[in-house]
């Protein structure tokens, strides 16, 4: 095919065996032929879509040696392609009253992404606990990888663990205070 340049002369355009085009020149392709989603869903390390949850309240876990949902950290995401990675990052607060092994782990599905059975080696420390009366807490940050395995619906969400004492996600241990904003953010990464 002939294309014409903006200065109206023909320019003869190659598109080769491996995907390259040779011929062109700036302004050589009709305005709107190639836009951001064209190349987005082609471009390797591309960021494709992100997604966030935030976490307002303090949440007290109830049960000792349970995993348990953290309300409001979830995300739905639908995968452009398969094989992509996925990248979440996880900023919040926790706190616990006693000396104790705590928790923290990425669920997709009903699946592991991250984590074990065993809470107390997962991901938390157990330095936030009652010294001297005081009930300190601890702001952490995570991040963690997964691949998309197909271009359904996945939900993703965090639970967290604790052996025993009072333990607050989003708060101080033993108390219902000193809340910050959770959020756990994901962003889907073309492969």
């Amino acid at each position: 095919r002939r294309w014409r340049n903006l200065d109206n002369r023909i320019m003869a355009i190659t598109i080769n065996g491996n995907g390259t085009i040779t011929g062109l020149s700036v302004g050589g392709l009709p305005d709107g032929t190639v836009d951001r989603d064209t190349l987005a869903v082609a471009a390797k390390g591309s960021v494709l879509q992100f997604k966030y949850a935030q976490k307002t309240a303090t949440q007290t876990l109830s049960s000792n040696s349970t995993w348990t949902d953290i309300t409001d950290l979830s995300i739905d995401i639908t995968p452009k392609v398969s094989g992509n990675t996925l990248v979440f990052t996880l900023l919040a607060r926790f706190g616990n009253d006693t000396s104790s092994g705590n928790g923290i782990r990425l669920i997709r599905d009903s699946s592991t992404v991250i984590g074990n059975s065993s809470g107390a080696d997962n991901a938390l420390s157990n330095v936030s606990y009652n010294i001297g009366g005081n009930r300190p807490y601890m702001d952490i940050s995570h991040m963690w990888f997964d691949t998309s395995s197909g271009t359904s619906q996945v939900n993703y969400k965090i639970q967290a663990y604790k052996q025993s004492g009072s333990f607050q996600f989003n708060g101080r241990g033993g108390e219902a205070n000193d809340g910050k904003y959770c959020q756990l953010t994901v962003m889907e990464i073309a492969a």
